[in-house]
C-alpha cells in the first residue's frame, strides 16, 4: 500500500477532522483474538484507519465504532487501539529488532499500555485517544528517525498491523476480543508481507 503526504499539518490529540479518509474498513477481522464468540458482528464492533506521513512522521489513525464502549477498564480490559509497527527493510532482518507495539485508548495510561506492549518501543513514538458516543478514536505517530536508523538512510516502507479491542462487560469471563486487521504477527497465521506500506 503507499503512503501519501499528508495533505495538512497533523496535530496529535485523538481528533480526526484533519483526516480526509480513513480507506481501510475493517468488518471482517484478518483474525479474531482470544475471544472469538463475544464478536457478534458488524454491529457489535469495527473499526477503519488511515495512514499518511510528512518529513517527520508516519501517522495511522483509527475510528472504531462500538455498540457498548467500554473504558477504565482492569488492566486490558477495556476498549482499545493496539497498533504494530515494523520498521526492517525486509522480512529477511533479525525479527527481534525494529519491531514492536503501541497501545493506546480513551482511558490506557501510558503504564498500563506498556504491561502489555511488546518490543523496544522507541522515543518519540505519540499516541493520542478520544471517546465517542458510539466508540472511540487514536492517532499514533511514529518517527522517521526510527524508520531510517533501521533502514540505513532514507526509509522505503513500514509494516503495520492495526487491531481493536472490543471489550464487552457481558463476556468478561471468556477475556477480551482484539480485531485485527491483518493475523496478529505473532501467532500461527501470519505472513510476512502481511501490511507493507511504500513511500507513494
Amino acid at each position: 500500500y503507499a503512503i501519501p503526504m499528508a495533505e495538512s499539518a497533523l496535530t496529535l490529540d485523538g481528533d480526526l477532522g484533519e483526516w480526509s479518509d480513513l480507506p481501510f474498513i475493517v468488518d471482517q477481522p484478518g483474525q479474531i483474538f482470544h475471544n472469538v464468540p463475544a464478536w457478534k458482528g458488524l454491529h457489535d464492533g469495527a473499526f477503519r484507519f488511515g495512514v499518511t506521513r510528512d518529513d517527520a512522521y508516519v501517522y495511522v489513525a483509527v475510528r472504531a465504532t462500538d455498540n457498548e464502549p467500554c473504558f477504565d477498564g482492569w488492566k486490558y480490559w477495556e476498549d482499545f487501539v493496539m497498533v504494530t509497527v515494523d520498521a526492517r527493510a525486509s522480512s529477511a532482518d533479525d525479527p527481534k529488532v525494529g519491531v514492536f507495539s503501541i497501545i493506546t485508548g480513551p482511558e490506557i495510561s501510558p503504564e498500563q499500555g506498556a504491561e502489555f506492549e511488546f518490543g523496544d518501543k522507541p522515543d518519540g513514538v505519540r499516541a493520542a485517544s478520544k471517546p465517542a458516543a458510539d466508540g472511540f478514536t487514536a492517532e499514533v505517530a511514529i518517527p522517521v528517525d526510527y524508520l531510517n536508523a533501521h533502514q540505513g538512510g532514507d526509509w522505503a516502507q513500514v509494516r503495520l498491523n492495526v487491531g481493536v479491542s472490543d471489550f464487552d462487560k457481558g463476556d468478561a469471563r471468556d477475556g477480551v476480543t482484539i480485531l485485527y486487521w491483518r493475523p496478529e504477527w505473532r501467532g500461527p497465521f501470519a505472513y510476512a508481507e502481511a501490511g507493507v506500506f511504500r513511500k507513494e
